[in-house]
């Protein structure tokens, strides 16, 4: 037996009930995030694919971190490239969109004017986003290039860098964002 295997086995039959719990709930969880991404998935099989990666070496196990925190890593990181492989945008009908007896499209019930504290809120998002970002050129760069709607490739011809280094902005970005929102939300917590 493997000394990989030897070390999952060990740490398979020590997970307690607390952690096996859960493994399910954060599977369900990143499973219910993925909505019609998840493309008939569920949150077993986000989970047992994250054992055989494991099992299987695909999915690097550091020796440092015990099971429980590594499969939820590998479960946060699979269930992320399934939703990016198939899409970020989700396609509706127009009759999930319309609740029974109204019979105007949804598109006719959505508000034109502009709300200003909507306003003021997108202003203060896009001032704090330049802010987190502001010795980060490479990162201001992908975010005005993506809001401009250019595509990843786009983004790297137009910027001269390679998918790696795109990669890596785009994680940057994606961490930079998080820490923000966790700010704004424990912000809005205090302010309760």
């Amino acid at each position: 037996m493997s000394e990989l295997l030897r070390r999952f086995e060990e740490a398979i039959h020590k997970l307690n009930g607390d952690e096996l719990r859960s493994l399910k709930r954060f599977a369900q969880w990143r499973m219910r995030g993925l909505g019609r991404r998840a493309a008939g998935k569920d949150w077993e099989d986000l989970l047992g694919e994250a054992l055989t990666a494991t099992v299987g070496g695909s999915r690097n196990w550091d020796s440092r971190v015990d099971l429980h925190t590594h499969l939820l890593g590998a479960m946060r990181s699979i269930s992320t490239a399934w939703g990016e492989i198939r899409g970020t945008g989700e396609t509706y009908l127009e009759s999930e969109l319309l609740k029974a007896g109204d019979e105007r499209s949804p598109l006719e019930q959505v508000s034109t004017s502009p709300d200003p504290s909507e306003h003021f809120e997108v202003k203060e998002s896009l001032i704090g986003i330049k802010r987190q970002f502001e010795r980060d050129q490479h990162a201001l760069d992908v975010i005005h290039l993506l809001a401009m709607e250019y595509s990843g490739r786009e983004i790297q011809t137009q910027l001269g860098i390679t998918e790696l280094q795109f990669r890596a902005t785009m994680k940057r970005i994606r961490r930079g964002v998080s820490v923000l929102v966790n700010r704004r939300r424990i912000c809005a917590e205090t302010n309760r």
